[in-house]
């Protein structure tokens, strides 16, 4: 069983966006990180995920490389270790700067709190 098999079979992309700070409401809706959204537009299935506005789509690996601006195997990787799912290679020094910054949804939702507020 290789890193995708493993990840795609213990990690659902909801657990991936609780993870990563995405609020998922009880039907597994969210606001989709990938465009301006004020309403949750995103659905989170267990084996995959859809937005119904802008029509991104894809798996739990798909989405982690796409909120943190990395290649497939590296979000793999990041999510076996993130979950503790396999005894992988340490992640290099350049992923773990690009994973300390915020992602632009995160930015953007700070900013409207600090608005709001």
């Amino acid at each position: 069983m290789n890193l995708y098999e493993t990840v795609k079979g213990r990690v659902t992309p909801q657990m991936a966006a609780e993870r990563y700070d995405l609020p998922v409401n009880r039907s597994g809706m969210a606001c989709c990180p990938f465009h301006n959204d004020r309403t949750p537009s995103m659905k989170l299935y267990p084996d995959h995920f859809h937005c119904f506005g802008c029509g991104q789509t894809g798996d739990v690996i798909d989405l982690t490389a796409k909120l943190f601006d990395l290649r497939l195997y590296d979000a793999a990787r990041k999510l076996a270790s993130d979950f503790h799912l396999a005894p992988d290679k340490p992640l290099p020094e350049s992923i773990r700067q690009k994973l300390k910054q915020k992602t632009k949804a995160q930015q953007l939702r700070e900013n409207e709190q600090l608005c709001f507020s």
